[in-house]
């Protein structure tokens, strides 16, 4: 009785042994077990080439199995890459027998198969990956590394993605990658294009063949059929209608021009730059520059339009010389403009016009600007008159008819610098001037009979505007010792400044200026004084020794800090040294007035 008892227990161990290896050697043969749904594709070498295959997975289970276009013998590998597909999906395994002829053919299919179920459950060989997607710019290929089966880096390669947005998201994105080696990550906020195409190149580089073609190199040329001469060609961009002016001599483009752009300032501007001398150089289409792309390819477009000709801006032949009646030198010419008078100088060398400036123009600045940049290069290079230049009409035939007048004996006279009629002595003289904004007040200083510097008291000129217009004009005032062209964009301003220095320099407007000190009331130690700025209170503490001023800091301050801090720094050490108040700092007039006003405030007892 014990002895049958032992018999069952063994024979049931046995057959449950026997269950559990098969189930183990049915897991190992089907090859499907803890597959991720999705499509997989695997590479082998066959007897053409390589053979690739796309392996379906759905619901953990083999649905399809497609092989690519391939260079197998035909009438050999089809029939047998039909048997086996068949097969394979109907056992759920790439276990399966080569079919007799077609060895090489099975061999690779097989291994294809198992390298795409290897995939499918999240086994990659080592190696580096490539993957492309696309993004907002274009594609995104990046390089996926596998080193001991794990995810270990992930690189993009460069890209057309907008570079201020992409670069931090790329970053993020490939190290979260490499950290959770997985894909399951994370798109970043404000970069979602670039972020799925980041997952979906790092899942098709693991998934796929891991290999993306570099696209070869196109090098086409313009087929330019046109006469020498201006022609004109738009294309919408980014911001709008995009419109050049290309020129072509010797039938190849010399120059391109932009007439109008609606683009983004800071892209579009460093996107000419690099633009129009690679086109000009490659005379035919170039690539993109990163960052750019719809301003890329409205540029490229606009260019191509231009060179079908359909719109003439200016021919070769269209030009009418000029009569120079006028000697060697620069001479001056005056016109009605749209505005009002525009004033040209004219310099004539060897018989020949050779510069054209802009004296007075009281013309639209972002027309004139761009009709004076167009014109005036182009009236020296023929010699003669020139197309009006599309939306600028007035100022064009102004242009023309100052130059004509420059140019006559009845019109022009050599222009003879002016200089300022200095009537005060040696020091230091304050003058006034209603500007833009209004009152705007210059100290002028004089040494042996010269102005040797310019410096701002006062200015309620809008600062952006300001600021440049006198860095442009001071030092061109001291160099000229008399007034000069006013500054493009800032014409009251200009015209304000000139007014103010002349006023400084008149015996009945100026007075030499006597460096005020404070009146100190209080003994020796830290007192703090409050004045109202810009933004709120502004707090300072004023340290007094031996009766003068050592130190000043910054208690509490609700100024805007880019404009303030340079102010502090420039006018703490500046009142330290003068003992007393010192000239507002350029563009932080109420600042440098509230800097005052405390100082005052902790002084005073």
């Amino acid at each position: 009785m014990l002895r049958m008892r032992t018999r069952r227990n063994i024979s049931l161990v046995l057959f449950i042994g026997l269950l559990l290896t098969s189930a183990v050697v049915w897991s190992m043969m089907s090859g499907a077990a803890g597959m991720e749904d999705g499509i997989y594709t695997g590479t082998a070498e066959g007897f053409g080439g390589d053979l690739v295959v796309d392996v379906t997975i759905s619901g953990g289970e083999i649905t399809d199995v497609t092989v690519r276009p391939h260079q197998e013998t035909p009438f050999i590998a089809d029939s047998a890459i039909e048997e086996l597909t068949g097969k394979i999906v109907q056992t759920q395994s790439a276990n399966v027998e080569a079919v007799s002829g077609a060895t090489y053919t099975s061999k690779a299919l097989i291994a294809a198969v198992e390298e795409a179920l290897n995939k499918a459950s999240g086994v990659y060989a080592d190696g580096v990956y490539a993957g492309s997607a696309k993004g907002f710019g274009g594609d995104v290929i990046v390089d996926v590394t596998i080193s001991g089966g794990e995810i270990t880096d992930v690189t993009v390669r460069p890209h057309q993605e907008t570079p201020f947005i992409a670069d931090a998201a790329i970053e993020e994105l490939t190290t979260k990658i490499v950290e959770t080696k997985s894909t399951d990550v994370e798109i970043v906020s404000g970069a979602t294009y670039t972020s799925k195409a980041v997952i979906e190149a790092v899942n098709v580089a693991l998934n796929g063949t891991g290999v993306v073609a570099e696209p070869e190199p196109v090098v086409s040329t313009f087929d330019i059929t046109l006469d020498d001469g201006t022609y004109r060609g738009s294309a919408e961009g980014f911001g709008g209608e995009l419109v050049l002016d290309v020129t072509i001599g010797g039938g190849k483009i010399t120059e391109i021009v932009v007439v109008k752009s609606s683009e983004t300032p800071f892209i579009a501007d460093g996107a000419f730059k690099e633009l129009f001398p690679a086109i000009i150089e490659a005379q035919g289409p170039v690539d993109a520059v990163s960052g750019a792309t719809y301003t890329s390819k409205a540029v490229v477009e606009a260019v191509e339009k231009a060179l079908t000709g359909e719109e003439v801006v200016k021919t070769a032949a269209a030009s009418t010389p000029f009569v120079i009646e006028v000697g060697d030198g620069t001479h001056r010419g005056t016109a009605k403009g749209f505005g009002g008078d525009l004033v040209l100088d004219v310099t004539v060398s060897g018989g020949k016009i050779t510069e054209i400036v802009v004296v007075k123009s009281e013309e639209t600045p972002f027309i004139a600007d761009g009709a004076f940049k167009v014109l005036l290069p182009g009236i020296v290079e023929a010699q003669g008159s020139v197309e009006a230049v599309s939306g600028a009409t007035y100022t064009s035939k102004a242009v023309l008819e100052a130059v004509e007048n420059a140019l006559s004996v009845e019109e022009a006279a050599p222009v003879v610098a002016a200089t300022y009629d200095i009537q005060v002595g040696d020091g230091t003289h304050r003058g006034t001037a209603k500007g833009f904004g209004g009152d705007l007040v210059l100290d002028v200083t004089v040494s042996g009979g010269k102005i040797t510097e310019i410096g701002v008291v006062k200015s309620e000129e809008t600062p952006f505007i300001a600021d440049g217009a006198f860095e442009e004009l001071f030092p061109a005032i001291i160099e000229a010792q008399g007034p000069v062209d006013a500054v493009s964009g800032a014409t009251y301003t200009s015209k304000a400044v000139l007014e103010a220095v002349e006023n400084a320099l008149s015996v009945e407007e100026a007075a030499p200026v006597a460096a005020a000190t404070y009146d100190i009331q209080v003994g020796d130690g830290t007192h703090r004084g409050t004045a109202k700025g810009f933004g709120g209170d502004l707090v300072l503490d004023v340290t007094v020794s031996g009766g003068k001023i050592t130190e000043i800091v910054v208690v509490e301050s609700e100024e805007t800090p880019f404009i303030a801090d340079g102010a502090f720094e420039a006018l703490f050490p500046a009142i330290i040294e003068a003992q007393g108040p010192v000239d507002a700092f350029s563009g932080a007039t109420v600042t440098s007035g509230a800097i005052m006003g405390a100082l005052e405030d902790a002084l005073t007892e």
